[in-house]
């Protein structure tokens, strides 16, 4: 957690102990200083750590909860189309490609997968950045890119970063990329499904089938 979360945290914390502990010891009428009143405070304290087991496993995905330390939910898969300037030996260049970004995320982690039709990438370094000061929600990380048909080159490194864009309608991500090799691009991609998991990008055309759902770019 950042260090703004970490206070969130702590004073959430302790201001649900404190009047869990005051309820308890008034409605129960317990002295404050006594060894009911000390089993009172154990048992406030255990309720809030459940509390928070449950916000971090479940809690912070809710529209309202997950107001108290806010993160947006990324989860499931993302279809649209991406653009490249990479060239092959002969200086031809390739059309805009359907792309598919997979994210698998808790309160504490985030994965990214993408896939191609050439291409699919893993990612080993993320980061999910929220800064309401500046108005600005994006996610970075670095990739390890795979080819999955011959003739094209073999794996290489890269970076992306996509800025999160909402509207009541719809989520988008959409940003840049760059890998070692000098390329760069631009993808843009729609949340297709906040539940599914695609595997490949086949899988991703048997279950959007209908083409206007990746022209994004």
């Amino acid at each position: 957690m950042k260090p703004d979360e970490i206070k969130i945290f702590a004073y959430v914390t302790v201001g649900l102990s404190a009047a869990i502990w005051l309820a308890t010891i008034v409605f129960a009428g317990v002295t404050p200083l006594s060894i009911a009143s000390l089993k009172a405070l154990n048992v406030s304290a255990g309720t809030v750590s459940i509390a928070w087991t449950i916000y971090f496993s479940w809690g912070w995905k809710q529209p309202y909860a997950r107001r108290i330390l806010f993160r947006p939910n990324l989860n499931g898969t993302w279809i649209g189309q991406f653009k490249s300037d990479w060239t092959g030996p002969d200086g031809a260049g390739v059309p805009p490609g359907r792309f598919v970004l997979v994210v698998r995320q808790s309160f504490f982690a985030i994965s990214v997968r993408a896939f191609s039709e050439r291409q699919k990438t893993n990612s080993y370094v993320e980061s999910l950045v929220c800064d309401s000061g500046r108005g600005t929600k994006f996610l970075a990380y670095l990739f390890q890119e795979k080819r999955t048909s011959n003739g094209d080159h073999g794996a290489r490194h890269g970076a992306a970063e996509l800025d999160l864009i909402e509207d009541s309608r719809s989520r988008w991500l959409e940003g840049e990329f760059w890998t070692i090799a000098g390329t760069t691009g631009f993808v843009r991609v729609r949340q297709s499904s906040g539940q599914l998991h695609v595997e490949s990008i086949a899988e991703a055309y048997q279950t959007w089938a209908d083409m206007k759902d990746w022209a994004n770019v």
